[in-house]
């Protein structure tokens, strides 16, 4: 029989890898999103709206599994982009 330990490891596992597949089909819809508005070309509000809240949601995520805040990431976000 199963521990309630075992139980969490395998749940906690089955998340990890749900998460992985969601990250990555995120990152195949931008690079789709990329290669169909080339040049700017099909951007508008309504688009920049929708990332803006997806962003928003993708750094109140990271905030719940991670130490960092939200200010820490938003930091991390304008170094990286330089």
């Amino acid at each position: 029989m199963a521990t309630n330990e075992n139980k969490a490891a395998k749940l906690c596992e089955e998340r990890m890898k749900d998460i992985d597949a969601l990250l990555d089909q995120i990152g195949q819809e931008i690079g789709m999103m990329r290669r169909e508005y080339k040049d700017g070309d099909g951007f508008d509000w309504a688009l920049a709206g929708s990332l803006g809240k997806a962003r928003g949601d993708l750094i109140e995520a990271m905030t719940s599994i991670s130490a960092l805040s939200e200010r820490e990431i938003e930091d991390t976000l304008a170094e990286l982009r330089g």
